[in-house]
């Protein structure tokens, strides 16, 4: 393994010092574990968080995913910060980043928004400097869910009542159900009040693609969902 400076490492060093690190650990498992590092360069490894942080995650994930459909809602993806390579919990990438999120390398600049869910581990300085860290590298938004389920939204500004770039999103996570459906109801609610005729679609493609495409994903996982129904059906009736 490469010794490791002592001195703080430029964004540009944090990149390759974890290109290094991808590779040392292709034929290692690692399952289970987090990685970072440090702004020295340094090694950083902690446990998975527990379940119920993972399942904030997915919910935050899907409910982007739905109000950003030409974006790619991620877990976990590598950052470089001046703090060291970090992973926030949830990303938002827009297309023009998607093809190097897909990859293995640590993404730079930050993705539009980096959320953060808060674990009992984490004290308020850590936070704090994330926070700071994924704004000066470029996240035009960073989002904070705490224990309680509450959202908290932060730009270079300071905090905001609500995400500018996304007011609709809940200011707390309900996780008795999946919000991802009531969103999709939304979706087609506003689908259908926009496209009565075939021209109507036609426009609506040129104007808002990511809503049509969107509205096409929903009703082909509907259609499917149906009929897998008819079969089980008719299998338990034969």
């Amino acid at each position: 393994m490469p010794a490791v400076p002592t001195a703080r490492l430029s964004k540009e060093e944090l990149a390759q010092r974890w290109n290094e690190i991808v590779k040392q650990f292709e034929r290692v498992d690692i399952e289970g574990w987090t990685i970072e590092t440090n702004q020295y360069g340094e090694l950083l490894m902690s446990p998975l968080p527990e379940g119920v942080h993972q399942y904030r995650g997915s919910i935050i994930a899907e409910l982007l995913g739905a109000y950003f459909p030409g974006h790619r809602a991620l877990y976990e993806k590598p950052v470089v910060t001046d703090l060291g390579v970090k992973n926030p919990d949830v990303v938002l990438v827009g297309s023009h980043q998607i093809e190097q999120a897909l990859g293995s390398k640590a993404l730079t600049p930050a993705p539009e928004i980096c959320v953060e869910i808060l674990s009992p581990s984490n004290t308020q300085e850590e936070i704090d400097e994330k926070r700071e860290a994924y704004l000066r590298a470029g996240a035009k938004e960073v989002w904070l869910c705490d224990r309680n389920n509450r959202m908290t939204f932060f730009a270079d500004n300071g905090q905001l009542e609500r995400s500018q770039l996304c007011p609709d999103f809940p200011l707390e996570l309900d996780l008795s159900q999946r919000p991802i459906n009531k969103l999709q109801e939304q979706l087609l609610v506003a689908y259908n009040q926009l496209v009565k005729t075939p021209e109507d679609r036609a426009r609506l493609e040129k104007e808002n693609p990511d809503l049509v495409a969107e509205r096409d994903r929903i009703v082909t996982a509907q259609k499917r969902a149906l009929l897998a129904q008819q079969q089980t059906k008719s299998e338990v009736h034969s």
